[in-house]
């Protein structure tokens, strides 16, 4: 997988754009800064959005080349991420650490996901914030990116399975325009979810 992603990264260009998922931003922008991790960021857009609006910004990917390609965009916009390359899972941040945790189009295979959201899950501070955007099961009717497999999308009662306890604040299915560079453009089949930590 990191072979993967290494190659679709390895352009100059950013894949999915420089600027954060507008979705990511308004969750950035109406909460109190904290420590926020971005598990999945790949090159770097939402986590240096969120670093410029001073949040401690911790990012971790596979992907070499995405770490590069985010290290650049942080030194370019003047702010400091900590980015790490490895597995999410096999990390070792300490339970209830952050005050927040974001997701955007971190899509998973079902054997591996919910495994890896009930360790997010540890890992954020009670009245922490969870925060995921990424593709329906609906995207499979749409060619505007995502990972093409439909057991990889998300609906909204998998994510209240794999969050139950959590308060729910959005659990929302729309249909959206996307212009995130060449990886996401079109008319795409979204999920929006946010839910605190009690």
């Amino acid at each position: 997988m990191q072979s993967f992603w290494d190659e679709r990264y390895a352009s100059q260009k950013y894949i999915y754009g420089e600027e954060p998922n507008p979705q990511l931003k308004s969750f950035i922008d109406r909460n109190t800064p904290g420590k926020i991790l971005f598990p999945g960021e790949g090159e770097g857009r939402n986590a240096v959005y969120a670093a410029l609006q001073n949040w401690d910004v911790v990012a971790m990917d596979q992907s070499s080349m995405a770490k590069t390609k985010a290290e650049a965009l942080a030194a370019k916009h003047g702010v400091k991420i900590d980015y790490s390359i490895g597995d999410i899972v096999a990390s070792v941040y300490p339970p209830e650490s952050f005050e927040a945790i974001a997701l955007a189009f971190f899509h998973l295979p079902p054997q591996v996901r919910n495994k890896v959201h009930t360790y997010l899950a540890s890992l954020l501070k009670p009245g922490g914030k969870l925060f995921l955007v990424g593709f329906s099961k609906q995207q499979i009717n749409y060619n505007s990116g995502g990972p093409g497999n439909v057991d990889m999308l998300y609906s909204t009662n998998l994510l209240l399975e794999d969050f139950n306890g959590f308060q729910i604040v959005t659990n929302e299915q729309f249909v959206s325009e996307l212009n995130e560079g060449d990886g996401h453009d079109g008319l795409a089949s979204l999920i929006v979810f946010e839910a605190i930590k009690k």
